[in-house]
C-alpha cells in the first residue's frame, strides 16, 4: 500500500505538469492565432475610392456598412449601416483617410486639441494606423504626422511627416507593410497619393510642376503620364478625370490606361467633385453663387442643384454622398444618390448614440 502511494505521489506531479503546459500551449496558441495577419489577396487592393480619398475619405463602405469620422464628436471613428441606422461608435481616435479592406481598417489619426497642442506625448496624437473593423486591437504602423493614406495590397502608402505637424516641411510618401514591417521612402517628395487605382497611384508633381506621373507600386517606379497644370485626380471606370488650372479650373478627363485624348467634362469653374457609377458631383467655385451639383457621367449639358452655396469633402457611399458646409466643417449634410435630390443635415435625420 505504502507503495502504491509512493508511486501516485510521483504521477499527480506529473500530471499537473503537463496539464499546465497544455494550457500555455492553448493559450499561447490562440492569443497567436487572434494576433495573426490576415493578407489581402490581390496586390492591387484598395481600401476606398480614390474619389473619396481626394475628398478627405471620411466615409468609406465596405459590405453593407459605412466607416465615417464623426464631425458631431472631434472626428472620432464610427460606422452605420449603409442606410443610415445603427450608427455606432468603434473608438476614440479622430480619423480621416480610411479605408477599409478584408478584416481590416486603416486610417490616419489626428487628436490634436487645443487642450493638449503643447503636451510633451504630442508625437502620439498622430499616427498610420490599423485596426479591426470593429475598431478594436489598434495597431500603430508609423508614429510620425500621417496625411493622406492609401491601401495598395498588404502596403499603405502616406504622406509622412518627420516633425510631427502639418506644415509640411519634412514630408514625402512612405509605405509600410499591413504587418507594421519594412518602413521606407516611396516618393522623396510631398506628393498627396490619394488617385489610387488597383497597383497604381496618380499623383501631380509638386515641386517642378503639376504633371500628372503614375507611380507602379509593385517596382516602385514612377513615369509622366499627361503634361499639365493638375490637381485632384480621380480614377473611374478606366478614364482619369482631373481640374486643370491652365483652363480657369475646368474637370477634364483623359484615359487612365492607354489612352490621352483630353475632354472637358464641366466649362465650369469648381473646386471640387466627386464621381459615383451614374453622377459627377462638383462644386462650383464662387463665393457669391456657389452650388454643389450633379450631372450624369454618360453626358447631358444640364446638372441639377443640389445645395446652394460652398461645400467641400464630397463622399460618396451606395446610397447617400456626404458633403461639409465650408463656413461650418462640424455640421454635414448628405443627399441621396438616387431619386429626387434633397439635401438634409445629418443631425437632423439621423439619431446618433450620445456623446461621451
Amino acid at each position: 500500500m505504502a507503495k502504491k502511494k509512493s508511486v501516485m505521489s510521483k504521477i499527480v506531479p506529473i500530471i499537473a505538469l503537463v496539464l499546465i503546459i497544455a494550457v500555455i500551449g492553448t493559450t499561447a496558441g490562440y492569443f497567436s492565432y487572434k494576433n495573426r495577419i490576415i493578407y489581402n489577396i490581390s496586390p492591387g487592393a484598395n481600401g476606398n475610392t480614390s474619389g473619396n480619398l481626394q475628398n478627405k475619405g471620411l466615409f468609406c463602405e465596405l459590405d453593407g456598412k459605412v466607416y465615417f469620422s464623426n464631425p458631431y464628436d472631434r472626428g472620432k471613428l464610427y460606422c452605420m449601416d449603409s442606410d443610415g441606422k445603427n450608427i455606432k461608435k468603434l473608438n476614440d481616435e479622430s480619423v480621416y483617410s480610411i479605408n477599409a479592406c478584408g478584416k481590416y481598417l486603416y486610417y490616419s489619426k489626428n487628436n490634436l486639441t487645443s487642450s493638449n497642442s503643447t503636451a510633451a506625448f504630442r508625437g502620439t496624437l498622430f499616427s498610420a494606423i490599423r485596426s479591426d473593423l470593429d475598431g478594436k486591437h489598434v495597431v500603430t504602423l508609423c508614429e510620425d504626422y500621417s496625411a493622406t493614406l492609401v491601401l495598395v495590397g498588404n502596403k499603405v502608402y502616406f504622406q509622412r511627416y518627420t516633425n510631427n505637424d502639418q506644415k509640411q516641411t519634412n514630408g514625402a510618401l512612405y509605405n509600410v507593410g499591413i504587418d507594421k514591417k519594412d518602413l521606407s521612402v516611396a516618393i522623396k517628395s510631398d506628393i498627396n497619393p490619394a488617385c489610387v487605382n488597383g497597383a497604381y497611384i496618380f499623383y501631380t508633381g509638386v515641386e517642378k510642376d503639376h504633371n500628372i506621373y503614375r507611380l507602379n507600386t509593385a517596382t516602385n517606379s514612377s513615369s509622366l503620364y499627361y503634361e499639365g497644370n493638375c490637381y485632384k485626380c480621380i480614377v473611374d471606370d478606366n478614364e482619369l478625370y482631373f481640374i486643370d488650372a491652365e483652363d480657369n479650373y475646368k474637370l477634364k478627363k483623359t484615359g487612365a490606361s492607354s489612352t490621352r485624348s483630353v475632354e472637358t467634362v464641366l466649362n465650369e469653374r469648381i473646386s471640387t467633385y466627386n464621381i459615383d457609377s451614374n453622377y459627377i458631383y462638383f462644386q462650383i467655385d464662387d463665393q457669391e453663387n456657389g452650388m454643389l451639383c450633379r450631372i450624369k457621367k454618360d453626358g447631358g449639358s444640364e446638372y441639377e442643384i443640389i445645395a446652394k452655396g460652398n461645400y467641400d469633402n464630397i463622399n460618396v457611399t451606395s446610397k447617400y454622398i456626404y458633403f461639409h458646409n465650408i463656413k461650418n466643417e462640424s455640421e454635414i449634410y448628405r443627399a441621396p444618390t438616387n431619386g429626387p435630390v434633397i439635401a438634409q443635415k445629418l443631425s437632423e435625420v439621423l439619431k446618433f448614440p450620445e456623446i461621451d
